[in-house]
């Protein structure tokens, strides 16, 4: 899947990604509180640019990118409680802590 993001003054821009396994009979709500409550409470922060979700089914993995138009606002989203709200929502039905890393998305 590509995706592409529009950001004709930086050239770039910033992604968070979280990997993790969901318990396999909860993939289904997963992927609703994503849509649903994830997505919504996401655009409601600055820089916020878009997101995506790859699931396996079979195996219960996934990794989730969101899209920031500055490395700032990006930082800024795990400082202010909205990153650590967001992982409340689905913690039930993870596995195992998710890791999380920072990129560069460049197009």
């Amino acid at each position: 899947m590509v995706t592409r993001i529009e950001n004709e003054e930086e050239g770039m821009y910033y992604s968070r990604v979280v990997m993790g396994t969901i318990e396999p009979d909860k993939h289904e709500e997963a992927f609703a509180i994503f849509t649903d409550k994830i997505i919504p409470a996401a655009r409601e922060e600055e820089g916020f640019r878009g997101a995506n979700l790859f699931s396996n089914p079979q195996t219960g993995k996934f990794i989730s990118t969101t899209i920031w138009k500055t490395e700032e606002d990006m930082i800024a989203s795990g400082n202010n409680g909205y990153l650590k709200k967001q992982l409340d929502k689905v913690a039930g039905l993870l596995s195992e802590p998710p890791v999380i890393d920072h990129y560069l998305v460049h197009y």
